[in-house]
């Protein structure tokens, strides 16, 4: 079993023979591919076996599906010689299908203050893994995530031993509110009716001025 696009594991078996009079020749069925090292040099067919005295010695060869194999494909990976009958090997798999690239809505904005959160949700019901920058989150395999942190979440699908590409990256920025501000008086706070006082923010920038917990209007210095 292996999944689209990718070569299956490795299994092996042996070949011999005695009394022939050309060389063995071994060729996989389509779908598979042959080698006679293990991990590389994979190929429809091996170079032939050279025999001596009418003998090649005892062969491994390995076999696997091949990275273009759809389906469930089958057949015999066939041993034969000039003047020998031909001794086939079944094999069979399947190819399992990749599952589509995942995609994920926000359920709110991506941009918020430290405290907030926004869910994401994948389109697939079952299989996701969410990540984020790159990294799995551990336990985090629901069809909904909850950030609160900044970064790029992902998510894959995978079904059956397959594991989609991942999706496209969503990007929360996640703001630190700001530290409380202080006001400082410019003057004496009790004073007669007409008289001013001058009330200074902490903070040059970003100020919004209240009186009795309501916002002054257009007072934004």
């Amino acid at each position: 079993v292996t999944c689209a696009g990718t070569a299956s594991a490795e299994k092996s078996f042996t070949v011999s023979g005695t009394g022939l009079s050309g060389n063995l020749v071994v060729t996989a069925p389509t779908g598979f591919e042959l080698s006679l090292t293990l991990g590389t040099g994979y190929a429809a067919s091996i170079p032939p076996l050279v025999q001596s005295g009418g003998t090649v010695s005892t062969t491994t060869i390995y076999v696997r599906m091949a990275s273009t194999a759809t389906g469930s494909p089958s057949g015999n990976i066939a041993c034969g010689s000039s003047g020998a009958t031909t001794q086939n090997v079944a094999v069979s798999g399947t190819v399992n299908a990749i599952p589509s690239t995942p995609t994920i809505t926000p359920g709110g904005p991506t941009i918020f203050c430290a405290e907030g959160s926004v869910t994401l949700t994948s389109n697939s019901a079952l299989g996701n893994q969410w990540y984020l920058n790159g990294n799995p989150i551990g336990g985090e395999t629901g069809q909904s995530f909850i950030a609160t942190a900044s970064g790029v979440y992902t998510v894959t699908v995978t079904s059956i031993g397959c594991t989609s590409t991942p999706s496209a990256g969503v990007p929360v920025t996640v703001n630190p509110i700001p530290g409380t501000p202080t006001i400082t008086p410019g003057g004496l706070t009790t004073f007669c009716n007409g008289g001013s006082v001058t009330l200074t923010s902490g903070s040059a920038l970003g100020n919004q001025w209240y009186l009795n917990g309501n916002p002054i209007g257009g007072e934004t210095g």
